[in-house]
C-alpha cells in the first residue's frame, strides 16, 4: 500500500530523509513518531504529493508517487484524505460548505453531494451544525469537521499530521476513535505525533524516526 525505498528529501541542503525505507500495510493503523524537525510532516507531505523526494523510490497503491506527472497529481490526491493540526478550514464557508467542497471539485451532482455531506456528519455528530461558520466551532468539533472533508471522498488512504495536538483529553479520546472507525472500514490510516499516548497500548505499529531515517519499529 505505502512503500518507500532510499528516499532522500532535503531542503536548502539540509538533509530531513536520508536513506529512508518504510512499508505500511493496506488496510493498517500506524504511527510515526520522533523529536521535532526528524521529518514526520515532510514524510505525510511526500506521500501526499505536496513535496517532491531529490531522489528514491515511493509508491502508494498503484500509483508511483515519485514519478507522478504535474498534471497527474490531482487525480491521485482525489485517493487520499488528509488532516491537519491547523484544520485549514474555510471562515467563509459553513461546515456544510467545507465538507462538500472536497465533492464538488469531482463535478459530483447536487444531490449526490447533499447525501454524502450530511452521511458524514451525522458520523461525526456534527449534522446539527451544519450551518454554522468554523469560527464559531471549538477546537474539537473544528477538527470533527476536517475529519469528515477528509473522509466524504471514501479515500483510500488517510494522512493526519499531529491531530490532536491543540486538543483537549476528552476531545483527543473522540478523534482517535473516529480514526478507529474509519480504519475498520478498509482505510489505511497513517498518523504522525509527538504524543506517546496516541500509540502506547494501541497494538499499532510505530515508526520512530531520527536523524533522517527510522531508527526502530515497534508494537504499540
Amino acid at each position: 500500500m505505502i512503500m518507500l525505498a532510499d528516499v532522500k528529501k532535503s531542503y536548502d541542503n539540509e538533509v530531513v530523509l536520508q536513506n529512508f525505507t518504510m512499508t505500511v500495510s493496506k488496510g493498517e493503523f500506524a504511527f510515526i513518531t520522533g523529536p521535532s524537525g526528524a521529518g514526520k510532516s515532510t514524510l505525510l507531505k511526500l506521500l501526499y504529493c505536496y513535496e517532491h523526494a531529490d531522489s528514491g523510490h515511493i509508491a502508494v497503491d498503484n500509483w508511483i508517487v515519485s514519478q507522478l506527472k504535474i498534471r497527474t497529481v490531482p487525480y491521485f490526491r482525489r485517493s487520499i484524505g488528509v488532516v491537519f493540526q491547523d484544520f485549514k478550514l474555510l471562515c467563509n464557508k459553513t461546515v456544510f460548505e467545507n465538507v462538500a467542497l472536497a465533492l464538488r471539485i469531482h463535478n459530483m451532482e447536487t444531490e449526490e453531494i447533499t447525501k454524502r455531506v450530511i452521511a458524514i456528519l451525522k458520523e461525526v455528530k456534527m449534522h446539527g451544525k451544519a450551518d454554522v461558520y468554523p469560527q464559531y466551532l471549538s477546537g474539537g468539533e473544528q477538527q470533527r469537521v476536517v475529519i469528515a472533508r477528509a473522509m466524504v471522498t471514501q479515500p483510500m488512504m488517510l494522512l493526519a499530521d499531529e491531530p490532536t495536538g491543540n486538543l483537549d483529553a476528552e476531545n483527543t479520546r473522540t478523534i482517535m476513535r473516529l480514526f478507529r472507525e474509519i480504519n475498520a472500514r478498509g482505510t489505511t490510516v497513517l498518523i504522525a505525533t509527538h504524543n506517546e499516548d496516541l500509540y502506547f497500548g494501541s497494538g499499532s505499529r510505530v515508526f520512530f524516526l531520527k536523524d533522517h531515517h527510522i531508527e526502530k519499529e515497534i508494537i504499540g
